[in-house]
């Protein structure tokens, strides 16, 4: 017999996955993941680097400092709630649009200049990302 399981249990798990994710900053998958998804100019808008920067710590010709993993962590983290829900295309368009709860402003506003994942910005996008897909599942 199959138990489904229940609401807080399952937000319990997902709080628990996310806290292992978070603590598993791995900068060469996670390139290679991104830039499957945005070009080496939208990612070097979010991680405040120039696109021959994010081209060079992505092929792992330097080694990525440790703020600008924590940012690509933190996008990451964003794109993998949406992935299941959205496609290639429609997550670099979730970042463009506008959003009532973030003041009328795009996701992608919250990660311009040199921001870190703990400040409110990130931290709302990434909560309404979660949001988001939750409602659709």
């Amino acid at each position: 017999m199959v138990q489904s399981k229940s609401p807080d249990k399952i937000e319990r798990t997902r709080r628990a996955i996310d806290a292992r994710l978070a603590a598993s900053l791995q900068p060469d998958p996670e390139w290679r993941r991104l830039l499957a998804i945005f070009d080496r100019y939208e990612l070097g808008h979010f991680l405040n680097l120039p696109p021959s920067s994010v081209a060079r710590y992505a092929a792992g010709d330097r080694r990525t400092p440790d703020a600008i993993t924590a940012r690509l962590h933190a996008i990451a983290l964003i794109v993998g709630d949406l992935a299941g829900v959205y496609d290639a295309i429609a997550l670099r368009r979730w970042f463009d649009r506008k959003r009532t709860v973030l003041d009328g402003r795009p996701p992608a506003d919250f990660f311009r200049g040199d921001w870190q994942p703990h400040d409110p910005g990130p931290r709302r996008v990434r909560e309404l990302a979660c949001s988001e897909a939750d409602s659709r599942l």
